[in-house]
């Protein structure tokens, strides 16, 4: 570890102990200088030390096999000595050095011979400047500096060097140009891979941080937003490392350091934009829904029902209209399906009644309570839809407990809930329903557990939480249920995380914030084709793999529209 003023601190990872090496004038052997600006260890275990007394380094293999070993000092060529920005060794084991103000310098270490690259204002293929602060060596053998300094100096931008020719390329801000470099003070650089093209993450002094493609040398650029958590703290970027998992962590003055994740790029956030007809009508999401055509239906808690057109990019908002009656009956949506008999019929369920809309006519018929009508919706609150293998359609209801719909006739059968009769659904209020593979309902209610439904019979069996028993479902509040290839189903909860129930053996296994979850309160579940279930929570986004039992979160930080996601979302 190099410090401002504290010398050298070699961190012993076995005893959790530091040993610090100071500079000593008695002792010529002693580090140069306390002021360590640059550390480089080449593969032959020497450690390249650059401070503004010039560079020393360390044999660490002696050290390894000795009490101590000494430093020893390595003059540049030419010059008393320079601040020594940066140290690097390339892939042939040529040393690099990036200095304040005599440019670059390249050590063959082979045959001991010197070269030094500094700017001629003559020569536009010559270095773009004398001040070096980063160097790096991309997979394709390419040598990218980064030129200028957090203190001094304006900066010549990026330069790529090419060995062969012995010139250099040029990469500068242009300020008529959106795509050119952000900033000509490039202070570090870091690589990913996207396909068989090698990509720079370029980090800048005052410009933030930029993605930078070689193949249409454009630089595309990521800048911090004080009114946006999700871009990144601060745009004076001082350095950067791109971890084994993709992730790329970003040092930056005053503000400590940031995270950039690879997966939030494949984030994309649409919005309610006021005036603009081809964005989502309302940015409250309570529900989605794929037609067999491709296109994306959205259900807006306010706002209506959207439809994403996929081919044309493009936006059709569907919403109440008093005075048509084809309209849709209600703006606030819960939940939609897809009638998987007809493509042209999706349904809609709203806090104004059952909708069935014909999506070539576009005409809405509504399904509403009526009093004076048994054989109507119990209740105008339609949270869930389901239609099962037999091709029924089954209604959870805001108060009405379960309904299923004859689509030949018309008519609601009702499942109330009975306190007076056990076997009846546990609860007025129904979340979610779903089949399993032996073709048994099972249905998710508000506050009153997890019930299975006898079709043959008509009566349920309930699940509820037991506080004496671990192995009992953990929350009575259930807000999703998924069956994986297994049988097993899969349960989110608002306030008791995730359940695994094995219905061979009747019994539940509780994953929470303590196993890794993001949150306790899950509002749903999205099983993946790989096998791992997406869980949106109160605290963002949560990737568990149901084979090892590991989950991963994302946040804002990843890219995601908020940490807080809606319930039936």
């Amino acid at each position: 570890v190099g410090t401002y003023r504290g010398g050298l601190c070699r961190f012993d990872k076995k005893n959790s102990q530091f040993k610090h090496f100071l500079l000593d004038p008695g002792d010529p052997n002693s580090l140069l200088n306390n002021r360590i600006f640059s550390l480089c260890l080449t593969r032959d275990r020497t450690l390249w030390i650059g401070t503004p007394g010039g560079i020393c380094y360390q044999d660490l293999t002696s050290i390894e096999k000795s009490a101590d070993g000494g430093f020893h000092y390595l003059p540049l060529p030419g010059i008393h000595s320079d601040l020594t920005l940066c140290i690097y060794e390339d892939t042939s084991g040529m040393l690099w050095f990036g200095t304040i103000s005599h440019g670059l310098f390249a050590l063959d270490r082979q045959s001991g011979e010197w070269r030094n690259y500094h700017h001629d204002p003559g020569d536009p293929q010559s270095i773009s400047s004398d001040i070096v602060s980063t160097i790096y060596q991309d997979r394709n053998g390419n040598l990218w500096l980064g030129t200028g300094n957090w203190f001094y100096g304006p900066g010549g931008g990026l330069n790529k060097f090419d060995r062969r020719q012995q010139r250099f390329e040029h990469f500068q801000n242009d300020p008529g140009n959106p795509n050119s470099l952000s900033n000509n003070r490039v202070l570090a650089i870091a690589e990913t891979k996207k396909g068989i093209n090698s990509h720079l993450w370029i980090g800048t002094y005052g410009g933030g941080l930029d993605y930078f493609d070689p193949a249409s040398n454009k630089f595309y650029h990521f800048r911090h937003d004080p009114t946006d958590p999700r871009t990144i703290n601060n745009d004076l970027i001082q350095s950067l490392l791109l971890d084994e998992n993709g992730v790329l962590w970003i040092g930056s003055k005053g503000q400590g350091l940031a995270k950039y994740s690879a997966f939030a790029s494949k984030f994309h956030i649409v919005a309610h934009h006021p005036g603009n007809l081809n964005s989502l009508s309302h940015d409250i999401v309570m529900s989605f829904c794929q037609d067999q055509q491709g296109d994306l239906w959205i259900g807006t808690y306010g706002g209506g029902l959207n439809r994403w057109q996929r081919r044309s990019n493009s936006f059709e908002h569907f919403q109440r209209n008093p005075l048509d009656a084809n309209s849709l009956s209600n703006d606030f949506i819960l939940c939609l399906l897809a009638d998987a008999d007809n493509p042209d019929i999706l349904w809609i369920g709203t806090d104004g009644g059952l909708n069935r809309l014909n999506i070539r006519t576009r005409q809405f018929h509504h399904y509403l309570h009526d009093p004076a009508n048994p054989n109507s919706i119990s209740d105008n609150g339609v949270l869930c839809l389901f239609q099962d293998r037999q091709h029924e359609f089954w209604l959870g209801t805001r108060v009405g407990g379960l309904n299923r719909l004859d689509i030949r006739t018309g008519l609601f059968h009702h499942y109330p809930s009975n306190a007076a009769d056990s076997f009846s659904v546990s609860d007025f209020t129904i979340i979610d329903i779903t089949e399993d593979r032996q073709g048994n309902l099972w249905i998710g209610t508000f506050s009153a557990g997890l019930n299975k439904l006898d079709r043959k019979s008509g009566t349920f069996t309930h699940y509820r939480y037991q506080a004496d028993d671990p192995t009992s479902l953990s929350f009575n509040s259930i807000e999703c249920i998924v069956e994986d290839d297994d049988g097993n189903l899969w349960i989110a909860t608002s306030g008791g995380g995730l359940n695994c129930f094995d219905p061979s053996t009747g019994l539940f296994t509780t994953y929470t914030e303590a196993d890794g979850l993001a949150s306790n309160i899950i509002w749903g579940i999205e099983r993946a084709d790989d096998g791992r279930l997406w869980l949106s929570t109160m605290n963002g986004l949560c990737q568990f793999d149901p084979l090892t039992r590991q989950a991963k979160n994302f946040t804002v930080h990843d890219g995601l529209q908020s940490q807080m996601f809606t319930p039936f979302s």
